[in-house]
């Protein structure tokens, strides 16, 4: 979705955030970026509205040990989780039934040093197949690597907080969807969606594989805007 509306709808966004969440988007310098937070927020309690039937105004949050966001409630005794990121003037949302996601998306178009990040941070077989690949292709693989990596961490409840080259995610770079089996000490096992919004973004979304989530899943993926966001 992009960060972007009419004056009308970031106001008629606005009016559904917290008295925190209002003063958070005061502090921000810039007006492009207080905008695309009350958008992205605003848009986000709109969806959790949505599903829950919960107004959107009325939603509250708590937060896991590092940082997680999460509902402070149930919904009949079912738990809907979500997440969100946000690069380039986009957001990207994920909403799951009684299982965790995470979500990531990166910009194609920023400048990164990614050759030293993928040595210093990667498993040495993750490095050597982003390196394997033409020059032209190396950065592309190197983000789509790094939405795997951050969206398998905010399934994980973790965020960028463990050793990114513990778990091995991108050995096959190209690959648009992984199945990820962890040790033999976690028998969670995570599908991994690749996806390509535009030609500009790159993104990932995490959650169970069916057998472990206890159900069958349907992945449905849209794009949207912030004046569609539900009522």
């Amino acid at each position: 979705m992009p960060l972007s509306a009419t004056a009308g709808v970031t106001d008629r966004l606005s009016s559904v955030l917290s008295e925190s969440e209002l003063a958070r988007a005061e502090r921000f310098r810039f007006d492009r970026h207080r905008v695309a937070y009350i958008l992205g927020r605003g848009t986000l309690r709109r969806f959790l509205a949505g599903y829950t039937g919960v107004p959107a105004g009325e939603l509250a949050f708590k937060v896991g040990p590092h940082g997680k966001p999460a509902l402070a409630h149930g919904v009949d005794g079912r738990r809907l989780c979500f997440n969100y990121s946000d690069a380039g003037g986009y957001a990207l949302y994920g909403f799951t039934w009684d299982a965790e996601i995470g979500v990531d998306l990166e910009n194609l178009d920023r400048e990164i040093s990614y050759e030293e990040i993928a040595r210093r941070k990667f498993s040495t077989s993750e490095s050597e197949a982003i390196f394997s690949l033409p020059d032209e292709m190396r950065k592309t693989a190197f983000l789509a690597c790094w939405t795997r990596k951050e969206g398998y961490g905010k399934a994980e409840g973790l965020g960028i907080h463990y050793s990114l080259e513990s778990v091995e995610l991108c050995v096959d770079c190209e690959a648009e969807r992984v199945t990820l089996v962890t040790s033999d000490g976690d028998p969670k096992s995570w599908t991994l969606r690749q996806i390509y919004p535009n030609r500009r973004f790159v993104g990932c979304i995490v959650y169970p594989t069916s057998l472990d989530a206890g159900g069958e899943f349907v992945f449905r993926y849209f794009k949207t805007s912030p004046d569609r966001a539900p009522e």
